[in-house]
């Protein structure tokens, strides 16, 4: 007869340091993980973004589970979106958006094609990597 196993306990998803090493006897040194500090632009936008989704969403009278299914997503993320919550994934947002039809960008199609073809234009004349400038000692 097998003893009975037992669960190991998963970090909480809000824990912030973990152990670099888990060997016995080595100093333990510890990562702390930055909270990212949002603009009050990004702040903004976000907040429009899901205000739009919310009202969007109660005037077609579904419910946020509604909505979570049709995009494929859990009840608090539709509602981190709503709220306007910037860490909820870029895609998710749009994605909500598009199913209730708040419309991004441009609601003309075309539009939109000219708009993408432009920046690719744009993209193509640009480095395709950014760099520092270097400094040469002036030392003659």
């Amino acid at each position: 007869m097998r003893p009975a196993r037992t669960r190991r306990r998963r970090r909480p998803a809000t824990s912030t340091t973990w152990p670099a090493s888990s060997s016995v006897g080595e100093g333990v040194s510890r990562c702390v993980a930055r909270a990212t500090v949002f603009s009050p632009q990004t702040r903004e936008a976000a907040g429009l973004l899901g205000a739009q989704i919310a009202a969007a969403r109660l005037a077609r009278r579904w419910t946020v589970d509604e909505l979570a299914e049709r995009v494929g997503v859990s009840h608090p993320t539709i509602r981190k979106a709503e709220r306007g919550d910037p860490t909820v994934g870029l895609g998710v947002a749009f994605e909500a958006a598009t199913v209730l039809g708040v419309p991004l960008f441009s609601a003309d199609p075309e539009r939109r094609s000219l708009e993408v073809a432009r920046f690719q234009d744009r993209l193509t004349v640009l480095p395709s990597r950014a760099r520092r400038p270097t400094t040469v000692p002036n030392d003659f």
